[in-house]
Parts: structure tokens; sequence; C-alpha cells
């Protein structure tokens, strides 16, 4: 397979709205519906934090997940607009490219494992985390001036934290230095827990009221073409 022409440019000011369904690939999608853009933004509630930091949107994932919504609301039951969560089931989950199936969530949810299930996904990728300085092993910064902890040229960097046992959260790096986020259904945002702009996943706040991200699981390199 290879990426689609819904793939964006990894650039926030100017691509941010793509992950808030409106127009983009509406012709594409063979319904005669009008692609129900008025009432459902589709990217948004089908792609999660980790397609987000791929930057890949999967047009069958959008026609699935307008199925989904059409079918349940054409006798006018709109209940199912009140969910945000109403095509999580379509969210995909690191291991999901390489076919690899999640463990028990004790086990899955650790640095280690999803850290290994992201580079099965995509061998492409590079993982920077603790690298040797100095004769000392450090942890790698966003904004360290060491070329170890940098991406090489034409990659672009992520992020990976973790609540052990409970969840994970991606963060992207777009043009600019500029870190974004998507929370599941939510659209994307510049901002962590308590409303401060990111300006490095692994130092900002990521405690919220439901859940905290306490493991920083490093940084990835991910290439600008990268194709899944």
């Amino acid at each position: 397979m290879s990426n689609n022409d819904l793939s964006i440019d990894i650039d926030y000011e100017s691509n941010k709205d793509k992950w808030i369904y409106k127009d983009k690939g509406c012709s594409n999608l063979n319904t005669n519906d009008g692609c129900l853009k008025s009432l459902f933004d589709l990217v948004q509630h089908s792609h999660n934090c980790y397609s987000y930091m791929l930057n890949i949107i999967h047009p069958e994932i959008l026609k699935e997940c307008q199925k989904n919504i059409y079918n349940k609301t054409k006798n006018n039951n709109l209940n199912i607009l009140k969910d945000s969560d109403r095509c999580r089931y379509m969210w995909k989950q690191p291991g999901y490219y390489a076919n690899i199936s999640k463990s028990e969530p004790k086990l899955e949810y650790t640095c280690p494992n999803l850290v290994e299930k992201v580079l099965k996904d995509f061998p492409n990728i590079i993982h920077i985390d603790k690298i040797k300085h100095n004769n000392n092993i450090i942890k790698c910064q966003d904004n360290t001036n060491l070329e170890k902890c940098q991406c090489p040229k034409g990659y672009r960097k992520g992020a990976l934290v973790v609540a052990p046992g409970r969840t994970f959260h991606f963060y992207r790096k777009d043009k600019g230095n500029i870190w974004s986020h998507k929370d599941g259904s939510y659209t994307p945002s510049l901002v962590d827990s308590v409303g401060n702009r990111v300006s490095d996943p692994q130092t900002c706040n990521r405690k919220y009221s439901n859940v905290e991200y306490s493991d920083f699981c490093g940084y990835f390199c991910i290439p600008d073409n990268l194709k899944y």
C-alpha cells in the first residue's frame, strides 16, 4: 500500500483544519448524502493520536465511519451525534501495520512494548531516547544541540508518552518547530494539560483529570515520505 492524497504537509497552522473534516476528499467517498460534511467531521472521529503523529489518513476508514454514522442516523436517531467516540473502534493502534495483536493492559501500555510495535509497524522510523555522551548515558531532549538527539535530514520528529497499564499518547513536531497532538476524537491542539504551549513533550504537563501520562518513551524520527 502507499499513502493517499489525503495525507498532508507537516505544517500545523495551514493544515490543522484537514484533521477537522470539512470538504477535503468528499468527492472520493462515492455516496449520495453529500458526505454528511455539515454534520460529521470524519477524520477527527476516526483517526487518533497515532495516525496524527504518523500523518496518515485512511480513505477507507472515512468511508466506514461515514457509513456507521449514516446507518444510525437515517431514521432520525441522532443520539450517535452526542457520542464523541462514535468511530473509536476504527482507531489504529501501535502494531496494527505489522499485524501484532494487543496484550493485556499491564503488558501493552509500557514504553518498551509500544516503542517496539511502532518500529515493527514502520522499520524505517528511528527511535531516539538515551545516548552516550562524554562517557555518560544521558536522556535526549528536543532542544538539545547534540546531533545524536536530532533527526537526520528528510525526517521529522514525533514522541510517545504512556500512562502505564492504561493508555498511550503521541505528539508530532510540525514545520516551524511547533509541537502538536490530537487526543482521541478531539481536534488537534498546541497546548498541554494546563493550557501551556507544548515546547517539548518530555517536559510539558501531561497530568489530566482522568489520566496522567507519567512515562516519557523518547522521540521518533519519521521519514517525510512515510509509506504504509
